[in-house]
């Protein structure tokens, strides 16, 4: 959130999001000191966790990861096929490691994702 006060795109992006969460243990002691309502801290895997255990109880649900190494992608691929057997992944991408990227790398980026359409992207 300290970066939301100087970066204003950072900040719409928080202010826009569907969910945001307490995911560091700070904001939950911030909270408790300041008397506020967060009481504990909810991480992005439990939200991965929590939304995968559902999909896989349906059917037909494709997952998309990206970023990481290449050995581990196979890791996640790996325990995504014991732990939700009923979730397909259709694609993985492990891009080089670099502050940033072109325009032109970002949107083949996207090409690759948008083409298999995947419904979970992580």
């Amino acid at each position: 959130m300290e970066v939301a006060r100087t970066d204003s795109l950072f900040r719409e992006a928080i202010e826009k999001a569907d969910l945001v969460v307490p995911d560091g243990i700070g904001i939950v002691l911030a909270s408790k000191i300041l008397e506020g309502n967060i009481r504990r801290r909810i991480t992005g895997y439990d939200i991965f966790y929590g939304v995968s255990k559902e999909l896989n109880k349906k059917k037909s649900y494709f997952y998309f990861f990206l970023g990481s190494t290449e050995k581990a992608l196979q890791k996640i691929r790996e325990r995504m096929e014991k732990d939700f057997p009923n979730i397909r992944i259709i694609g993985t991408y492990s891009p080089p490691f670099k502050s940033e990227f072109s325009e032109e790398e970002n949107r083949l980026i996207l090409e690759m994702i948008n083409k298999v359409k995947p419904d979970v992207l992580g």
